[in-house]
């Protein structure tokens, strides 16, 4: 579990720039470093009970649930997203993962923002060649022993 520092998850929410509704996503929310900083109707998606509750405090709008599980059920349900700003988990490829099942909920001219390691950036401008891929230098996010970047995907 690691919490997106205060300052990358300002420049993370910064990056989705004008979006065309209000409807906002934080998948694997955890303590909702990023659905603090959003500005519209959020909804955070978390598994861990703890978190849930701890997200709930805040006053977020919380759907305990496994992200790709309850996102498969959001695309059949149709429902979308003007702007997704995520850190997902990393561990067994679970970054890739998470990015794709959120790609499939941005509405049209809506933005995904993820913070990924930088080997799963790479994968990702395989399948979306217009990515967009910045660097986060290594004071951004201490503690992290690999590279990371953040990833932006406008649903043009």
């Amino acid at each position: 579990f690691y919490p997106t520092p205060d300052a990358l998850a300002e420049k993370m929410v910064s990056m989705l720039g004008a979006l065309p509704g209000n409807a906002l996503l934080e998948p694997s929310a955890g303590r909702g470093a990023l659905a603090s900083k959003l500005k519209g109707q959020v909804t955070c998606v978390e598994v861990d009970p703890l978190l849930c509750e701890v997200l709930r405090a805040k006053g977020l709008n919380v759907i305990k649930g496994d992200f790709i599980k309850w996102a498969n059920d959001a695309l059949a349900a149709n429902t979308l997203y003007s702007g997704i700003c995520m850190n997902p988990p990393f561990s067994l490829g679970r970054a890739y993962e998470h990015v794709i099942a959120a790609s499939k909920l941005i509405e049209p001219n809506g933005v995904l923002v993820a913070l990924v390691p930088e080997a799963c950036s790479r994968k990702l401008k395989t399948q979306f060649p217009h990515l967009e891929v910045t660097q986060v230098e290594r004071e951004e996010f201490p503690g992290v022993s690999i590279e990371l970047t953040i990833v932006r995907l406008k649903n043009a």
